[in-house]
């Protein structure tokens, strides 16, 4: 359906509306039949991680916002978490007597518990997860093929949040908003006035959730990376204590392949570079964010982004800065050994010219001796080295053939460190560890703890928004409750999207209250018609009754005056009976008004269709426990199943005929001794009692009458229709007639042979048996949503089950408590008596001491007199 701008006006008042938005087409109805709603459970929840968080394995790099990107299709993901129905069931109504009486928990509205991961900048602008359309990166043609909306939703999403969304196999279109552009810039092009497409999809996040071996290996490696952490953060303190701090992280990489031999002057000053550096960045560590914009204003620096993002890009620059400072030094270097090189040179040219006419005419004059002369070179290396070793002078006196001089070979290794520094390319310097405090610490192990069961971790992207991007589970509640003050396109979006999947959650949970109606009012007729039947039976018999006493009347005359005496003796004994049990009850209820009468418990009851009862507590707000009769009327009009007044009031007027007013717990709760098949109630105070929260009876796990009773997918399928086939069953008429049918036989025809009949006057395109081909492998989609289904419902009986083993669990953990507790006050009586009996026997000891001694004491007193 298409959405105009008057109807949002009409339906969402306080929405507020861009001024570029013109039409927005809703795909849910499409995609969600009133008979296939959408399930709830999707058994997703998300973790988000604080942006200091580094991934442990990061993902393949994504592009975000790629120099080709068209703003002409837009994608963007609502991505669902719900929690279990067992916990949403328990949160939003009590299904037992037990849970009634508790006075202290306060119930949910559905709504509360459905959640949405979203974007959010600042405190209250909320945004849908995505990007633009790349057609280099995401494929041509987004109008007419899906994968391609599909492509740019998985790298957006990748690149905002860290999730990837490959693995998801249902997409659903939600909704696609219109904006009518004017003429722009993008990236230096000139955009024309066009239409742009904002495409919301909700992809079904259930194949992105990870295995319990996959998350305990995750959780592993994100516990190590912490461990890391904190160590290094130990290291670096105690290296910064003593004094020993590595410097070289902030040298490039050539003046640490340079040789400490030479260049003494330039390691000096890179020496005293980098404790300046250190210090200057430790001093804009402490600035404040308009602080440090400044000085990247100084520097023709961007100032967008958080006071992480100033200070890196701030630490970048005076790296650079100190790395171009070094390189014009070894740059001057190298120009000052260029300058004195040619001199050099030419003076030992001249000198090895010089040399052999020398040589020649010393040879002419005077022939040297060989001893002589090997004696004055041997001895000069001994008066120059001063106790050196032989090979370091000899090394130090040969001349380098190249340069023919020995200056020239003391020159080579003074040039070599400019070079080599100028050649390489300088090195960023990699962020130093720095000493945690206390409450750093403590920071950084809440930010890495992480929840027992499996979650999908979401890493906010840090660098877009400006740095400013953050990511939040909110629920559908806080997403209804937006304001006029919004006047964000993305906060439309997002709005705009919270109203039509509530009025989804309304069309289903009130088709779900509709077929329950319907299914009892068809019970009702099928019994009604059962009791004609069987009273035109009755009446049948009657006649037959009749006749045979007619045939007996002529021999039983001669008894009729007996009969009569009998008969009044009868009624005087009957009279007399009346007027004693009058007496007697007279008696009895003066005795029972002076006694004291006990306080009626309660009956004990249970939940058997906690559906239902979900979808009667979404409209019954107040939990007051009944819907008013109009109430339901309006709601079965808003299903947008054209139905007329008589078709609601003939489903709903017999269900709600008592003071026009449904009390909607008496279909959905059963009493306990009821539910139980042929067990006895059971009594309190006995042993065996079974807790009110537990339900033993097969029928709470299985359905049990209900679900004999449902309504078949052909019936809820007609449910659904409504009258919104009308010019169909029109036209299904029009063919009956012209084929010569009558109204009675149209009628007495199958319901399967009128299905086909407006299949055929539809002329809906089928497939060939629900087959289809992927990859070599043929499929039948048909069986395959069957067993999704059956497994699907084992699923349930299997939580069902659960929940009735926890439960017993519970209370034998209680009971064993109790039991626990007792014994140690047993335990604690017994050691107490010991402790009485062991001082009462010394007592009685020490008395039989001072008895015989009183006593020997006596006699020598009277033996001595």
């Amino acid at each position: 359906k298409s959405v105009s701008i008057l109807e949002l006006r009409a339906r969402y008042p306080k929405l507020y509306i861009p001024s570029d938005f013109i039409l927005a087409e809703v795909g849910w109805p499409k995609s969600f039949p009133p008979n296939s709603p959408l399930p709830l459970q999707t058994g997703c929840h998300f973790h988000v991680f604080n942006k200091e968080v580094e991934r442990p394995l990061p993902l393949e790099k994504t592009v975000l916002d790629p120099a080709d990107a068209d703003y002409l299709y837009t994608v963007k993901v609502m991505l669902m978490s719900t929690p279990d129905m067992l916990e949403i069931y328990r949160n939003c109504f009590y299904r037992n007597e037990k849970e009634r009486r508790d006075d202290g928990r306060s119930y949910l509205h559905p709504t509360r518990m459905i959640n949405f991961l979203v974007g959010t900048r600042g405190k209250n602008e909320l945004m849908a997860v995505g990007g633009p359309w790349s057609p280099s990166l995401d494929g041509a043609h987004p109008d007419t093929d899906p994968k391609v909306l599909m492509r740019t939703a998985i790298r957006t999403c990748k690149a905002l949040t860290g999730i990837d969304l490959s693995a998801c196999s249902l997409w659903y279109r939600f909704v696609d908003i219109y904006y009518r552009r004017t003429e722009s810039y993008h990236k230096g092009r000139l955009i024309p006035p066009r239409v742009e497409t904002v495409v919301v999809f909700l992809p079904r996040m259930s194949a992105c959730i990870p295995t319990e071996g996959q998350w305990e290996k995750t959780q592993q490696t994100y516990q190590l990376q912490l461990e890391r952490i904190l160590t290094s953060s130990n290291s670096s303190g105690d290296d910064a204590n003593g004094g020993g701090a590595s410097l070289q992280e902030v040298l490039p990489a050539a003046e640490e392949a340079a040789p400490n031999s030479s260049g003494t002057e330039q390691q000096a000053a890179a020496a005293m570079t980098e404790p300046e550096t250190e210090t200057l960045l430790m001093e804009y560590k402490k600035m404040k964010v308009a602080e440090l914009k400044t000085e990247l204003i100084n520097r023709n620096l961007p100032t967008d982004g958080i006071k992480a993002v100033l200070l890196a890009r701030l630490s970048e620059a005076i790296i650079g800065e100190k790395q171009a400072q070094l390189a014009q030094q070894a740059q001057e270097v190298k120009m000052e050994v260029a300058e004195t090189e040619p001199a050099v040179t030419t003076g030992t040219e001249e000198a090895v010219k010089t040399e052999p006419a020398e040589a020649a005419a010393a040879e002419d004059s005077k022939p040297p001796p060989a001893d002589v002369e090997m004696a004055d070179v041997s001895d000069a290396p001994k008066k120059e080295s001063d106790g050196k070793p032989l090979n370091e002078t000899s090394d130090e006196t040969k001349p380098a053939p190249s340069e023919g001089g020995i200056e020239g070979g003391d020159q080579e290794p003074a040039t070599a460190k400019p070079e080599l520094a100028a050649a390489l390319p300088p090195r960023k310097k990699e962020p130093q560890p720095v000493k945690l405090t206390e409450k750093e610490r403590q920071n950084l192990e809440r930010w890495y703890t992480m929840p027992k069961e499996p979650h999908v971790l979401v890493h906010p992207s840090r660098t877009a928004k400006s740095g400013k991007f953050e990511c939040s589970v909110v629920s559908l509640s806080v997403l209804l409750d937006y304001r006029p003050e919004d006047t964000k396109e993305h906060s439309f979006e997002v709005a705009l999207f919270a109203e039509l999947f509530n009025d989804m959650l309304a069309r289903d949970f009130g088709f779900k209250i509709y077929g329950e109606l319907a299914r009892l009012a068809r019970k009702a007729n099928e019994t009604a018609a059962a009791s004609e039947t069987a009273k035109k039976d009755g009446t049948a018999a009657a006649a037959a009754g009749a006749a045979d006493g007619k045939a007996r009347q002529g021999s039983e005359q001669g008894g009729e005056t007996s009969n009569g005496e009998d008969s009044k003796a009868s009624t005087e004994k009957g009279k007399d009976e009346k007027e004693q049990n009058d007496r007697k009850r007279r008696r009895r209820s003066v005795e029972d008004n002076h006694r004291s009468k006990p306080e009626p418990e309660p009956a004990r009851f249970h939940t058997v269709l906690p559906e239902l009862l979900l979808a009667f507590a979404y409209f019954d707000i107040t939990q007051c426990g009944y819907i008013f009769e109009k109430d339901l009327l309006e709601l079965i009009y808003s299903l947008g199943l054209n139905l007329s007044r008589s078709q609601i009031r003939k489903t709903v007027g017999d269900v709600a005929a008592a003071r026009h007013t449904l009390y909607y717990r008496q279909l959905t709760d059963k009493a306990l001794d009821v539910a139980a098949a042929g067990g006895k109630a059971p009594k309190k105070g006995d042993g065996g009692e079974v807790p009110p929260s537990v339900d033993l009876s097969a029928d709470s796990l299985t359905g049990g009458e209900t679900a004999a009773s449902e309504l078949t997918e052909q019936q809820a399928l007609e449910l659904a229709r409504g009258n919104t086939d009308y010019t169909g069953q029109l036209h299904a008429s029009v063919l009956q007639i012209a084929n010569g049918g009558s109204e009675q036989q149209q009628q007495d025809e199958p319901a399967a042979k009128k299905v086909k009949v407006e299949t055929a006057a539809n002329e809906l395109p089928t497939t060939a048996d629900g087959l289809v081909e992927y990859k070599g492998t043929i499929v039948d989609v048909g069986k395959c949503l069957e067993q999704a289904k059956l497994t699907e419902q084992a699923r349930e009986r299997a939580e069902k089950s659960l929940e009735l083993v926890r439960n017993l669990n519970d209370e034998l953990t209680a009971t064993n408590a109790r039991s626990t507790q007792y014994i140690s006050e047993l335990v604690a009586d017994l050691k107490s008596a010991k402790k009485k009996l062991i001082d009462n026997e010394q007592t009685i000891r020490d008395m039989a001491v001072s008895f015989e001694f009183n006593v020997g004491h006596t006699m020598s007193t009277c033996l001595r007199n």
